[in-house]
This record gives structure tokens, sequence and C-alpha cells, in this order.
């Protein structure tokens, strides 16, 4: 859309007559776009309407203008009229007004939306208009239905969702997850289950026991000697002597290539969940949880069943979940509308639905660069733990253990090789 150049400041209104008098001459001698507290914005903040700001001069206290909002790009078309509204002149010529909540300040035919504003009125019948504002295409406002959708997912029962967008809204610019702290106590166990097709999946993991599985049994000996390293398990000194072995501490710590917490280091099996991006609903689990994968990770006894030997007992099973918050990659999240304040996944929704918005991982990824706002993050639920009806064993050799403990010592870079099949632990008796 092509804008002309605005008029020199002093020239901001037709005076009808009175141009040639500075001293009664309206006049816009400031104005931005505001948080609403008088603050400089550039771009609209989340869950909330700008603010206009105009410190003007020679309008009478209490008077009644116009604010005219338009969107603004570098095409040859006419520019967009968002709408108008009423302000009124406060003391010493202020104006802070702020957008009107039915305003929509996002459309379908942009990404991202650059709003400027026009000030007009009526004095002695004479209709006088100002100049674009803010004065640089630079400061003009970005808006996309982004801003606004935690708000429109907790009016439409996506609670979930809302928190975890809005958690990523308030976490400064980031996209590497991995070298961020996890987010504990936001994602829980009883919601995944809540939803049939997250409660299938879980129950799937008990149905074909899969920490019984030969890899999972790999797994699980090089997690016992990653805690006999790490002293979480205190291996008994004397026959007859058992002791408990599990790690539920959820504390951050770097391990291999990223921040996780401190149990999800001796997780022994996992299980991915996709949304069926066709066939399943654009509910709250489908915008809160997405794809995300459980875990599996062993809690038991360890005895010292000989003076060569201890017995390990895998009684109980804990079950979590992890997930990646983040905007990377390619993918399409549904249609939003601003003016309906409600969403869709129709795949012809560009067509069926005119004021409604497809939004993809981009989308998102703009929105960050322009509020330097916006921060992935890996956050783990809580742990469910299962007694199990068939304990898994296996026996642990004096001569095992000091080679683990060899192992260790060598920064842990043999880890990898214990538990390969050619090892062939003994599980089960």
């Amino acid at each position: 859309m092509y804008q002309y150049e605005k008029p020199e400041q002093e020239a901001d209104f037709d005076l009808s007559g009175e141009q040639s008098n500075l001293y009664t001459q309206p006049r816009v001698l400031e104005a931005y776009w505001s948080d609403g507290e008088g603050n400089r914005i550039t771009a609209r903040q989340p869950n909330t309407q700008p603010s206009v700001y105009l410190r003007t001069q020679n309008i009478t206290l209490g008077s009644t203008v116009q604010i005219q909002i338009s969107d603004w790009d570098d095409a040859l078309d006419p520019d967009d009229g968002f709408g108008t509204f009423d302000v009124v002149v406060g003391p010493n010529g202020i104006i802070e007004q702020r957008v009107p909540r039915n305003f929509v300040l996002s459309s379908r035919h942009e990404d991202v939306n650059e709003l400027y504003f026009q000030l007009s009125f009526e004095r002695n019948g004479a209709y006088w208009e100002s100049a674009y504002y803010p004065e640089s295409t630079n400061e003009y406002l970005k808006t996309s239905v982004i801003d606004l959708l935690p708000q429109f997912m907790r009016e439409i029962n996506m609670p979930r969702g809302a928190l975890y967008m809005q958690t990523w809204m308030d976490r400064p610019a980031n996209n590497n997850a991995k070298n961020v702290d996890p987010v504990m106590g936001m994602a829980t166990m009883d919601y995944i289950l809540s939803f049939e097709r997250g409660r299938a999946v879980y129950d799937g993991i008990f149905a074909k026991e899969l920490w019984s599985t030969k890899n999972a049994q790999f797994l699980f000996r090089r997690r016992i000697a990653q805690m006999i390293f790490d002293k979480v398990i205190s291996i008994p000194d004397e026959v007859g002597q058992e002791a408990a072995f599990g790690v539920t501490d959820d504390s951050p710590i770097h391990y291999e290539d990223k921040r996780i917490p401190t149990f999800h280091k001796y997780q022994i099996q996992r299980k991915g969940f996709e949304q069926d991006e066709w066939n399943d609903p654009l509910d709250d689990f489908y915008a809160g949880a997405g794809n995300f994968t459980f875990y599996v990770i062993p809690f038991g006894t360890v005895k010292k069943s000989s003076n060569d030997n201890w017995k390990f007992v895998v009684d109980e099973v804990g079950v979590y979940t992890g997930d990646l918050f983040d905007f990377n990659g390619s993918q399409t999240l549904g249609y939003w509308s601003e003016a309906n304040r409600d969403a869709t996944k129709n795949l012809w929704g560009g067509n069926l639905y005119p004021s409604y918005q497809l939004l993809n991982n981009g989308d998102f990824r703009e929105w960050r660069d322009n509020h330097n706002m916006g921060g992935d993050y890996y956050m783990y639920s809580d742990i469910i733990r299962t007694p199990l009806n068939d304990p898994m064993t296996f026996e642990l050799t004096s001569e095992e253990y000091e080679r683990y403990n060899d192992m260790m010592k060598l920064n842990g870079k043999k880890l990898q090789e214990i538990g390969k099949p050619n090892q062939k632990p003994a599980f089960g008796e």
C-alpha cells in the first residue's frame, strides 16, 4: 500500500483561513503508540490492546476528537482502515486512550500488520485532519492475531494451551531450549490422562510391558552403573542388607547436551505420542499438549544376596512426560480469527472463513523477532508410580560392580558399552 510523504508538522491541519495564526493553530507536538502508561511500543503487547498517545497544543481541554487507525505496507493499494473512535483531550493537551477492545487490529491478508493513526476534529464548522503518526514507519505498531492467542484460548476452553503459550510469550527470546532450565510443575500426568487419546498410549506402555524389552533391559543396566557412580544408590555392604533405589529429584542439571531434571537422567524407555492432524479435534489437548513423549523410570530394591552378588528387583515403574515447546521447523497450527475470537482446524478454513488466518511456526518466529520475547522450553510432568505384578530382577556380581566403577571413572565415556547385547544381561530368574 502506497503512502504519501507526511507534510511538515506545522501544517498538520487544514485551518480554513486560520493557517497564518500560529498561536491558535492546533498542533501535534508528539505522538506514538503506547502501552497505556506512557511508554513507547512498536509491537502490540500480549493479551491487551495498545493505546494512542498524543501531546497536542491549541486543542481545547475536554474536546472530543477522532482517532482513525489504518494499516500500512509498501504496496500501491489504498491503506486498510481498521476503524475510528472518539477520545477526549486531557490536561496539558495530552491524549492517551486505549484502543477499544472490539477493534480488530490484525488482518488475514498479512502475517504482520503495521498500524498508524490520524487525528481529526471539527472546530467552528471547520474539519481539521492531522498528518500520520507515528512520524517514522519504523515506529508503526506491529500486530498479529498471535498477540491475543492466550486470551482467545481461555475464552474457547483451552486453559492449558493458554498457559503454555503465555509461558512462551513471557520468556526472553530464545530458540534453543537446551540451554535453559526445563519448566517443572506445569505439565501434569492427571491432565494427560484425562484425555482418552493420551490415556490410550499410557495404557499401551503397561499392556506391552515396555520396561521389559531387550533394549530397556540393556539401558537399565547402564542406568544402574550411572546410579552407582552418581551415588544415588546405596549399595549394601553386608549379606542380607537391602536398600531402595529410584530417583525423583527434579533439580535441573546439565547432562549430555541439555538441561534436564535429575530424574530424567535415569529413564529406561520412551514412547512417543503424536496428534492426528487430520482427525483429532482442535481441543485443549491438541493446542496444549501437542506431540510429546512418555518416559519410563525404574524403582525397586537392591539386596546383597551373597558375598559376591547383589540382587536388583524392579517392583515399580514410574511414567512421566517430556515435551519441547518451540516453533522450529515447519508446522501448520490452525486458523485463528481475532474478529471472531475463535479457531478452527479446518484445512479449508482460508476459503470458508474470510476473517481466519492460517498460522504456522514461521509466524511465531516472526512474532519473537518483533517483540524480543518468546522463549522455547522443555517441560516435564510429575511421575506416576505403578507397582508391578511381575517384578523384574537381575544379579550384579562384584566383578561387574568393580568394572562399572572403573568405567565410570573414565568420565562416563564407556557407559555406552554397558548393557550391549553381546554382554547378555541375565534378567529374570
